[in-house]
């Protein structure tokens, strides 16, 4: 990271905190009150069929995050089952300082029972390089 390159740190899963771990499926909250922050999931992550993951990371070094762009895939045995379209880095930014953009978004997860992989894709507008990163996790019956 000290010689100015691009560089994506781990992948964090986290779930909804008001699943109700029957369904799978999120409460709805109240108008007028928040929606609590996912939790995160410490070690295996993970999930039933139908539930919300929730993700993030960060990028270091990034020259201009208006140009970046973010591609989110979700991959089995090396074969891609979800693939997202190609978004600007800008759309899903959660917090940045001088050092890091943090970056996440969820993904309802309407997947079969398996183990898979979530794979977190980023380029620069002017550069070919792409980085990625991938973090396994399960589906559950």
């Amino acid at each position: 990271m000290r010689k100015g390159k691009l560089a994506i740190s781990s992948l964090f899963l986290g779930k909804d905190q008001s699943s109700d771990g029957q369904g799978g499926e999120a409460k709805p909250t109240q108008a007028g009150k928040q929606t609590p922050a996912p939790k995160l999931i410490q070690g295996k992550a993970t999930f039933r069929k139908g539930e919300i993951a929730f993700y993030r990371f960060a990028v270091y070094n990034l020259k201009e995050d208006a140009s970046a762009m973010v591609k989110v895939e979700i991959v089995q045995n090396e074969t891609p089952v979800y693939t997202g379209d190609w978004q600007p880095l800008s759309s899903r930014i959660v917090g940045k300082d001088k050092k890091a953009i943090e970056a996440g978004g969820q993904l309802r997860l309407g997947l079969e029972p398996g183990v898979y992989e979530l794979r977190v894709t980023i380029k620069e507008a002017k550069s070919k390089k792409a980085i990625e990163r991938t973090m396994p996790f399960e589906v559950e019956s």
